[in-house]
């Protein structure tokens, strides 16, 4: 299995509204990030309900997000449209909060 084979598995069929199989060329900011700054093993242990609170907004929004490619065309969560954020999003967040 191909490694983003495994990261599309591990992030955003396990937790992005918007992952449709078959789009595996279009990749989030947040999974950018995580299949580069993240080994696999990092990600193998995320429990299967994650945290909605969403502490570590302005961080991911600095550093991920104002780079995500789907920015231009609108981001629904952060343009206040009340979707969720994408499943990579959910899951950085759970990281650094595991890594306090």
């Amino acid at each position: 299995m191909k490694k983003e084979e495994h990261y599309t598995g591990l992030i955003c069929k396990r937790f992005c509204a918007f992952y449709r199989g078959g789009k595996e060329e279009l990749y989030c900011g947040t999974y950018s990030y995580l299949v580069s700054e993240c080994k696999e093993e990092d990600l193998e242990d995320i429990p299967g309900e994650l945290d909605t609170a969403f502490d570590e907004d302005e961080w991911i929004r600095d550093n991920i997000c104002s780079r995500c490619d789907f920015l231009i065309d609108g981001c629904g969560y952060r343009d206040g449209e009340g979707t969720p954020p994408c499943g990579g999003y959910a899951v950085v967040e759970w990281l650094r909060k595991k890594h306090r």
